[in-house]
């Protein structure tokens, strides 16, 4: 496998795309039930905790940019290979394929979940994997920049679901926020690291990176592409807090569909019936996104064309979701990927760098001595 990640211009995006890549992939079925998850362990404080993680977010997306110039043009694959070697690079490259399929898994057992709970429990979970994963695939046979364009159109079709927190602010108790900065440090880093999951996303920069025209503009809109999805995730956490008190917070296992409840219109008698199906454009660029990245891992660690990989990843994905049957089951589901991805995602870059460093001006040191 080479380092460098070669790109055809033709197959290239603009780098200001970067804003939409990075805060649709943020933003999934996690933005509808983080609240209670929070919450749960520093109460009122829970927007501090949001706010937190995603400055936090901000640093590591720093490093992985910085780390990607060392060795550019290449992504992950190629900086595995280039940091670690041959054996350890492989085997680290063969777990961030699967750990980018992962994701999409997640997201249909969750979303299968809302769908039953709150449109009919009658719905056939293989059905509706079958019909996302369907729409996956038809995704990807178009290419990047295909996935590109739905995350755009994503966004327009969604941010005006912010604009709902107007109806529950009606009806804030702005004392739920008091008193402030009451919860100790440790239950304060425990609730950072519960938005692990929720927050994740932005590490897809490790594998897009060689596809952008103008590498050195990647910084400033990847970061504003963090930013707006650190404010609707504050945004959010601060309305919940405001609109239910702590003991209905945590009765509520999606307390962004039951603050949808109290908006009426004259011909719609349940607002989240029409919330919930348009969720599926939000869903989708993450389940786009991620699956792209792990079927470029196998073209790039095992040279099986993208194509065929596509297929590969579907049909894996479809087959596991047969062993996820309870709510118990997709809470573990959650659970384990929540500390998966604080490890992979959020800890793992701020290794990486200094190793990166270290190899870079040792093959430097090694150049200048041949020459």
């Amino acid at each position: 496998m080479d380092v460098p990640a070669h790109v055809p211009k033709r197959l290239m995006v603009n780098a200001y795309l970067l804003f939409f890549v990075v805060h649709t992939n943020q933003v999934g079925v996690g933005v509808l039930g983080f609240h209670r998850l929070i919450a749960k362990y520093v109460r009122q404080d829970a927007w501090i905790a949001v706010l937190l993680a995603g400055l936090f977010v901000h640093l590591v997306f720093w490093v992985m940019v910085r780390t990607l110039r060392l060795f550019e043009p290449t992504d992950l694959y190629g900086l595995h290979r280039a940091v670690w070697g041959k054996w350890l690079g492989t085997g680290l490259n063969v777990f961030y394929l699967l750990l980018m399929a992962a994701p999409t898994l997640v997201i249909i057992q969750t979303y299968t979940e809302v769908l039953q709970t709150w449109i009919s429990p009658n719905l056939s979970s293989w059905f509706i994997s079958l019909a996302l994963l369907g729409l996956v695939v038809y995704g990807l046979l178009g290419g990047l920049r295909v996935i590109v364009g739905f995350c755009v159109l994503s966004l327009f079709l969604t941010v005006w679901m912010a604009l709902l927190a107007y109806y529950p602010l009606q009806y804030a108790v702005w004392t739920h926020l008091q008193p402030v900065l009451e919860a100790n440090a440790s239950d304060m880093m425990t609730a950072v690291q519960k938005m692990s999951l929720t927050l994740s996303g932005f590490e897809i920069i490790y594998f897009v990176y060689p596809y952008v025209r103008e590498p050195r503009q990647v910084m400033r809109y990847g970061q504003l592409g963090v930013l707006f999805t650190n404010l609707l995730y504050l945004i959010a956490m601060l309305t919940a807090t405001v609109y239910f008190s702590h003991d209905q917070l945590m009765r509520n296992i999606w307390a962004q569909l039951s603050i949808l409840k109290i908006i009426q219109v004259p011909f719609l008698e349940r607002f989240e019936y029409v919330v919930i199906p348009l969720w599926v454009f939000v869903v989708l660029p993450n389940m786009l996104l991620y699956t792209w990245a792990s079927t470029r891992g196998l073209k790039r660690v095992f040279r099986l064309q993208q194509k065929k990989g596509v297929y590969v990843v579907a049909l894996l994905l479809f087959g596991l979701g047969f062993l996820f049957k309870t709510r118990q089951q997709v809470n573990h589901l959650n659970d384990l990927f929540n500390d998966l991805y604080l490890y992979a995602a959020f800890l793992y870059p701020l290794v990486l760098y200094p190793a990166a460093l270290i190899r870079k001006k040792w093959q430097q040191r090694r150049e200048v001595r041949s020459s």
